[in-house]
């Protein structure tokens, strides 16, 4: 069984992501199909971990679920932010915040991932 702050995280990602993908849908279809793999790996290394869905026999699917979702937050979205800032002329020290924040909300999946990995050694 999932723990509830496991439910929690999983619909704050799941509500965030869904809200970007309606807000920078002019973004293309590049960017929803990228956001919503995105969404997806997520929520389904979280089900791997808790039993909720049977894992995969390779750990080597994991590792690209888990760097997807790396490459897509820390690159795609920070982006994202980065053209935000431009247009309302923020600093770059906010720029530096937002990877803070973006790396703290994203803590709790780096920790079940490894964890979902740990189970394969």
């Amino acid at each position: 069984m999932m723990p509830l702050w496991a439910m929690f995280y999983i619909s704050i990602v799941f509500f965030s992501g869904t809200f970007s993908m309606a807000k920078y849908r002019s973004r293309g279809v590049l960017f929803l199909v990228g956001e919503g793999f995105s969404l997806l790996f997520t929520v389904v290394i979280f089900l791997y971990y808790y039993h909720l869905y049977p894992k995969p026999s390779s750990y080597l699917v994991v590792i690209c679920m888990f760097l997807y979702v790396v490459y897509w937050e820390f690159i795609e979205i920070v982006k994202i932010a980065e053209e935000e800032f431009q247009n309302e002329n923020i600093t770059n020290k906010d720029g530096e915040f937002l990877k803070i924040i973006i790396l703290a909300f994203f803590a709790p999946f780096f920790y079940i991932t490894s964890l979902l990995l740990k189970s394969y050694f």
